[in-house]
């Protein structure tokens, strides 16, 4: 019984990296946000490789193979995006809008064609 009394006790402690005095989970909050990784991203990548290692041990082997691997292209993907994010989304958004730019010409200049016709 006091086993259980010790383990509870020190789930409703503080941990050792935050204030007492403060909001620790507010902090811990704030910090995972500005830490650039995607929650949303981990959380899939963590199901794919859970699920993958547990077909894995279910069939012995012989299927879970692919999301083992997507779960770890997921991580990858995640660190990716954190470390060199605007490296990735800056370029992605000139070419998006130059398409944009593109297409809008195309499309203006069928219209005047078809307005002289």
């Amino acid at each position: 019984m006091a086993f259980v009394c010790v383990f509870i006790s020190g789930c409703a402690s503080p941990w050792a990296g935050s204030s007492a005095g403060g909001s620790s989970l507010a902090a811990s909050a704030k910090g995972a946000a500005s830490s650039g990784y995607d929650p949303v991203l981990s959380f899939v990548a963590a199901a794919c490789l859970l699920a993958g290692v547990a077909a894995l041990v279910v069939t012995r082997g012989k299927l879970g193979t692919r999301a083992v691997v997507v779960g770890l292209g997921l991580v990858v993907l995640n660190y990716v995006l954190a470390s060199w994010g605007a490296w990735l989304f800056i370029p992605v958004l000139v070419a998006t809008g130059a398409v944009s730019l593109a297409y809008a010409y195309v499309i203006v200049r069928r219209l005047l064609k078809m307005r002289k016709a």
